[in-house]
């Protein structure tokens, strides 16, 4: 059995591109823009916006970083379920095998 979830690799990547877009928007409008005494006014308001961003792209890194330790921490147990459910057969098996040779032991 594998991980409940895909890998979140992928969007996160499209978050984080959509996050450089609005960078990339804003960088094009102040250059479009740049004597437009009401742009540079907002342009502080902008400033945050893309001090947000980079929080926000930081923030995804570290859920991408989360994720995978928690994806291999699943899947060390995945592992450590199986070896455990194969013990547990091998058990049950000579368990049989021990109650075989118990009841031949008791009908002599």
């Amino acid at each position: 059995m594998g991980a409940p979830v895909d890998h979140t690799c992928g969007s996160i990547d499209d978050a984080i591109s959509i996050l450089q877009e609005i960078r990339d928007q804003l960088e094009t409008f102040y250059e479009k823009n740049e004597k437009n005494s009401i742009v540079l006014s907002c342009k502080k308001l902008a400033e945050q916006i893309e001090n947000n961003c980079d929080k926000v792209e930081g923030m995804l890194e570290d859920l991408r970083n989360d994720n995978s330790d928690l994806r291999g921490w699943g899947e060390e147990l995945e592992c450590e379920k199986e070896e455990l459910e194969s013990e547990i057969i091998t058990l049950k098996e000579e368990n049989e095998m021990l109650q075989r040779e118990i009841d031949e032991m008791v009908s002599k």
